[in-house]
């Protein structure tokens, strides 16, 4: 079997518990948290959902 070059998989932005607890924790609304998730900017919105995955 040949080898093939590791693919790093697609992250998962989907998470409504994570997303719920931005919404219940600051003032951003649904829509702003969609779009930095989405559009992958890593801002402190994105930072926010990335550590609520690390509990």
């Amino acid at each position: 079997e040949e080898l093939r070059p590791f693919e790093e998989p697609s992250p998962d932005f989907t998470d409504n518990y994570r997303i719920e607890a931005i919404l219940r924790e600051t003032n951003y609304p649904r829509e702003q948290i969609l779009d930095s998730l989405t559009s992958r900017k890593y801002d402190d919105i994105m930072a926010f959902y990335l550590l609520l995955g690390l509990r």
